[in-house]
């Protein structure tokens, strides 16, 4: 399914300090964007606006409620899930801390071992899985918040 959102007169507000308004916005599903901008600008706050997660102050986005109900007919939803772009990592090795997760799963040990390599493995960590946390770079950390979450 091909989706493309389309915003217009899209803007966002908090009390009285305006963070956006964005006339017209279309992307379709292979188009990338770039978002630059001062820390409190309001980048985070579109993505979620696009993403379905906030309700914006004016505007409206469309496609997005008609792929949104599709989406939740097709019990797809429960595959999705949202990364903080600040991912919360313990103090730990990046095995351990894909391994949270599931610790408390009835999988057997095996199983349950397996699922963080192949996890580690699509995010390209498999070679740091007994790395501590510490000795990672952001987007490696990232990739290790993105292989729990799978």
């Amino acid at each position: 399914m091909s989706i493309k959102l389309t915003a217009s007169q899209l803007s966002m507000r908090f009390n009285e300090r305006g963070l956006f308004h964005i006339s017209q916005l279309a992307l379709g599903p292979h188009d990338a964007i770039y978002l630059k901008g001062d820390n409190g600008v309001g980048k985070t706050t579109l993505l979620k606006i696009l993403a379905g997660l906030l309700t914006p102050t004016t505007g409206i986005v469309s496609q997005h409620q008609v792929w949104w109900r599709r989406l939740l007919r097709s019990r797809a939803h429960k595959n999705i899930v949202y990364l903080h772009q600040t991912p919360y990592l313990f103090d730990d090795t990046v095995y351990r801390n894909v391994a949270y997760g599931i610790r408390f799963s009835s999988l057997p040990a095996k199983d349950k071992r397996n699922k963080v390599i192949t996890a580690l493995r699509m995010v390209g960590l498999e070679t740091l899985a007994h790395e501590h946390i510490s000795v990672l770079s952001g987007g490696e950390k990232q990739r290790v918040a993105m292989a729990r979450a799978w």
